[in-house]
This record gives structure tokens, C-alpha cells and sequence, in this order.
């Protein structure tokens, strides 16, 4: 089952991004703050990656082992696919330069310094909850990307509806995945409250 979402993760990523090479070419900001959802969602994957990297050394259970393997494997298969698409440059300089910490935003660097501090039960705890974040964030921006109204839109009477964004289809097509992932975070992480 991961396979074949991991496969389709993949294959959205190449369409969509193919057709929108017309994306601004501008590269991340000097900060490291990205601004379109394009450069916002490769470092949300760089983060992920990176979180799962260390997890994959420092966790102490096996199922939180596991998942931060999976992660790790899917997001690194975006990011090649991503590097892949030579005709995209922007798509190509974030794409390489994110083995480099300086890709990620500063609130993303904190948290993996955090997390890199800890260890055992602790560090577990920790990494489960800060990646149940990052994908809640990752589901908003692709709702909000995807014109999909937010649980927090819905709840303000006089918000005006929300307006797909040019890579709405693949936000669209990505969440269901995002939302699988996020959903066995979230098993994992009711296992520690017990």
C-alpha cells in the first residue's frame, strides 16, 4: 500500500510540476523563508526528511523506527523526481540545495537542533509530535492551495470561499496521502499517551 502511494506521490509531482514550469523562477529567499506554495512545500519535504533522518538514528522504538523509514523513503523519491525535471530551474536549485540545513526556515532548523538533543522515550515523543504538526501545517497549505476551506474558514461566516491556487490539482491529488501519513502519526502518537 505504501508502494503504490509513494508511486502515485510521485507521478503527481511530474505532471503537475511539468505543467507548471511557468512558475516563478526566483529562488528562495536569502532568510530561507519560502514564499509559493511550490517553494514552500520542498521545504516542508527537506524538513521531513531531515526530521526522519535523525529519527531513524536516535528513535527507540521500532514502529517509530518504521514510520520515520517510510517518510524518509517517500519524500526523498519527491525530491529526485523533482531534481529530475531540468526544464523546471527553480524546481531543480531547491531541489539539490536542500541537503543543506540553510534550505530549511529557522523555525524547522530549531526543531531539528531540538530534537537532535534528545534521546530514548523522550526523543520519540517528541519526533511523533512535531512531525503530527508538520503534516497538520502541510494538509492546510495544500487545502488552502487546492481551494479546499479549512476547518478555521469554515468556522468565520464572513470568509470569502477560498480560490485554488495554479498547482490546485496536484495539492488535491497529494492529500489524501498527506492524510494517510498524518493518520498513522497520530496512531503512534496516542500510543505515548497511554
Amino acid at each position: 500500500m505504501f508502494k503504490a502511494l509513494g508511486t502515485q506521490f510521485v507521478f503527481l509531482a511530474i505532471v503537475i510540476l511539468t505543467a507548471s514550469s511557468g512558475a516563478s523562477s526566483a529562488p528562495l529567499k536569502e532568510d530561507g523563508d519560502p514564499s509559493s506554495f511550490l517553494e514552500r512545500s520542498i521545504e516542508i519535504t527537506h524538513a521531513s526528511i531531515q526530521f526522519a533522518e535523525v529519527a531513524m538514528s536516535k528513535a527507540e522504538g521500532e514502529r517509530v523506527k518504521h514510520f520515520a523509514k517510510n517518510i524518509a523513503g517517500y519524500q526523498k523519491q519527491a525530491l529526485q523526481t523533482l531534481g529530475g525535471l531540468r526544464q523546471n530551474n527553480l524546481v531543480r536549485d531547491i531541489a539539490y540545495t536542500g541537503v543543506d540545513r540553510n534550505v530549511l526556515t529557522a523555525e524547522h532548523r530549531e526543531a531539528l537542533e531540538r530534537l537532535s538533543l534528545l534521546s530514548g522515550l523522550d526523543f520519540d515523543r517528541n519526533f511523533i509530535d512535531t512531525i503530527v504538526y508538520e503534516f497538520r501545517r502541510a494538509i492546510r497549505l495544500f487545502e488552502q492551495e487546492a481551494g479546499i476551506s479549512t476547518m478555521h474558514q469554515n468556522k468565520l461566516r464572513r470568509t470569502a470561499p477560498p480560490v485554488p491556487g495554479e498547482m490546485a490539482d496536484f495539492a488535491r491529488d497529494l492529500l489524501p496521502f498527506l492524510r494517510q501519513q498524518l493518520s498513522e502519526a497520530e496512531s503512534i502518537q496516542r500510543e505515548f499517551r497511554y
